[in-house]
């Protein structure tokens, strides 16, 4: 799984940062609440999934749990720079770009060696794109292109999450996947009634 580093120093900063972040994670106890499932397409357990049937299976454990501890927070970053399985790194990054600040980012993105920042990338990219659109920021142009240009996580994160009702048109007329379509479909029908129309949506 993933491409590991094959680098004895490497090896042992990983394994005296894993340690650091056990003693830190036993000075915060109780345990936290693992991350919630996501729902909304790829997550970062679905990146991390082959991690379950090797060694990385424990520091999967332990990473989810410092990411549920922001006082770990800066261990698990430094875990991620070292971490040999970058399979793994990336399901750490994708987690924690939900829960760290926005200005903060990009710094867990370049912890990850380059050949592993993809698909980080283009979820720190749609979740910028989700927080306009949350904001009330639509672009006067956009249209079913940009719909389509989104990663089927991003389309069904924006059916379920957001209240803008030309987006959400968008989504149930075009959306990827049934789910997305039936989701976005769901959302809108009441704003539609609201404003006493009975129109068939979309």
């Amino acid at each position: 799984m993933g491409e590991p580093r094959q680098n004895p120093d490497v090896d042992g900063r990983l394994r005296q940062v894993v340690e650091e972040l056990r003693q830190r994670l036993a000075e915060d106890e109780p345990a936290r609440e693992p991350a919630p499932a996501d729902v909304h397409g790829t997550t970062a357990d679905d990146i991390a999934h082959d991690a379950l049937h090797d060694p990385g299976h424990d520091r999967w454990a332990l990473y989810r749990r410092a990411a549920s501890a922001p006082t770990a927070w800066p261990l698990l970053l430094r875990a991620v720079r070292w971490e040999t399985d970058l399979a793994l790194a990336s399901a750490v990054v994708v987690l924690m770009l939900e829960k760290v600040p926005g200005a903060e980012r990009k710094s867990w993105v370049s912890a990850l060696a380059p050949t592993a920042r993809p698909f980080s990338l283009v979820r720190l990219r749609e979740l910028a794109v989700y927080e306009r659109l949350c904001a009330g920021v639509v672009p006067e142009d956009f249209g079913p292109d940009d719909i389509e240009g989104w990663s089927d996580w991003l389309q069904r994160r924006a059916a379920l999450g957001l209240d803008e009702e030309r987006v959400l048109t968008l989504l149930a007329r075009t959306g990827r996947t049934k789910k997305a379509r039936r989701t976005a479909l769901e959302r809108l029908r009441p704003m539609v009634r609201s404003r006493g129309q009975d129109r068939r949506i979309p």
